[in-house]
C-alpha cells in the first residue's frame, strides 16, 4: 500500500516544478517581448534620423533653387530702387543687389543649419559611412552660391567693369547664380544633384530598416 506521505510529497515536487517551469515561460516571453521592443525603438530611431536628414537635405535643395531663381521680382529690390531708374550710380546699384542676395540667402543658411543638426544626430547613431563627408558636398554648393553672389555684388560696384573685363569668371557666376531644370550643362545644378543623390544612397538602408523593424 503507498505511503500517504510519499504521495502527498511527489504531488506537492510536482506543484513546485510546475510552477518554476512557469515562471521560466513567462520569464522568456517578457524577455523576448522586451528584445523585441527594444529593437523597435531601435528602428524607430533610425528611421526617425534618416528621415530627419532627408528632409532637411531636401529643404536645403529647394532654398537653393529659390536662391538661384533666375526671375528677380519688382518687390525683391529696396524701397525707392526703382524710382531712380536711370539716374542709379555704381554704390546704389550694388546695394540693391546686396539686398537681394540677402533676402535669398536666409533661407539657405536656416536649410543648412537643419542639415547639420541632422547631420550631427546620425553622426551620434554611429552609421556606417562618412555621413559628414557626404554633407560637406552639399554644403560645398551653398558656398559656391555665396560666392556668386559677392562677385555679382562687385561687379555691380565697378559698374559691370569685372564681368567684362573676365568673361570666364562672368560666365561661371551666371551659372552659379541661375538655377533651371533644363540647364544640363550647369555645372552647379550637376552637383547639388550629385550631393543629393549621394545622401539618398546613405539614407536608403536606413530607411528600409526602420520600416522593417516597426512593422
Amino acid at each position: 500500500m503507498s505511503n500517504p506521505s510519499i504521495i502527498l510529497d511527489c504531488i506537492s515536487a510536482a506543484k513546485d516544478i510546475v510552477v518554476a517551469s512557469a515562471a521560466l515561460v513567462t520569464a522568456g516571453i517578457a524577455y523576448a517581448g522586451l528584445d523585441k521592443w527594444r529593437s523597435e525603438l531601435r528602428g524607430r530611431a533610425d528611421f526617425d534620423t534618416a528621415r530627419r536628414l532627408a528632409l532637411a537635405t531636401y529643404r536645403l535643395r529647394n532654398a537653393l533653387r529659390q536662391a538661384r531663381d533666375p526671375l528677380i521680382l519688382g518687390n525683391e529690390f529696396p524701397s525707392g530702387y526703382h524710382a531712380n531708374l536711370g539716374r542709379k550710380d555704381d554704390d546704389e546699384e550694388s546695394a540693391a543687389w546686396r539686398h537681394i542676395y540677402s533676402n535669398r540667402w536666409a533661407p539657405v543658411m536656416h536649410a543648412v543649419q537643419e542639415l547639420d543638426a541632422a547631420a550631427l544626430e546620425a553622426e551620434a547613431s554611429m552609421w556606417q559611412g562618412n555621413v559628414r563627408q557626404t554633407v560637406e558636398a552639399l554644403r560645398g554648393c551653398t558656398w559656391e552660391l555665396r560666392t556668386a553672389m559677392e562677385s555679382k555684388i562687385d561687379d555691380a560696384a565697378s559698374g559691370g567693369q569685372i564681368f567684362r573685363s573676365n568673361q570666364g569668371h562672368a560666365l561661371k557666376t551666371r551659372q552659379r547664380l541661375s538655377f533651371s531644370v533644363s540647364a544640363d550643362d550647369n555645372p552647379l545644378n550637376a552637383k547639388i544633384d550629385a550631393a543629393v543623390r549621394d545622401l539618398e544612397d546613405l539614407l536608403r538602408p536606413h530607411l528600409a530598416r526602420g520600416r522593417e523593424r516597426t512593422r
